[in-house]
């Protein structure tokens, strides 16, 4: 599910992240993330890719645009890492309780504890997210439209 926010100080930018990984492997096995950034008004930004050596460079002119630039990148990374976590969680659940799992105790046993540990790592993501929400809120320079974090 892709989740966007925008950040505004000087400059608004818009950011939307989504993935439907853990998908077991490379991009053979399905997994996808992107990354989306969208100028809503007066971004000094610039992009280049290098088609020879398979490189991306996003330039940023200006301290208004490193600011709304940094904070689109923590959301990302907090927002791809909850994403990453709940659907690696609801692959577990299906493979360990479908009829047709066959698997010893001791391996099950191992991957309960592994579903409880992705359970805290769920909920860190999720109080790191809504820390983050509440820092922008105090800042009267900053107007976000915040997603639900769900």
């Amino acid at each position: 599910m892709k989740r966007e926010l925008e950040v505004a100080s000087c400059n608004i930018i818009k950011v939307g992240v989504e993935t439907n990984t853990p998908k077991g492997g490379d991009a053979g096995q399905g997994g996808r993330t992107t990354l989306t950034l969208q100028d809503l008004g007066g971004t000094d930004i610039s992009c280049f890719w290098d088609v020879n050596t398979k490189k991306l460079e996003i330039s940023l002119g200006g301290d208004s645009e490193y600011y709304t630039f940094r904070d689109c990148l923590k959301f990302a990374y907090l927002e791809l890492s909850r994403q990453n976590i709940k659907n690696d969680y609801e692959r577990l659940i299906k493979f360990l309780f479908s009829p047709q799992s066959k698997v010893d105790e001791d391996f099950r046993k191992e991957q309960e504890r592994r579903l409880e540990l992705l359970r805290v790592e769920f909920n860190e993501v999720v109080r790191d997210l809504q820390e983050f929400e509440a820092y922008h809120k105090q800042n009267s320079l900053w107007s976000i439209n915040w997603p639900d974090v769900g």
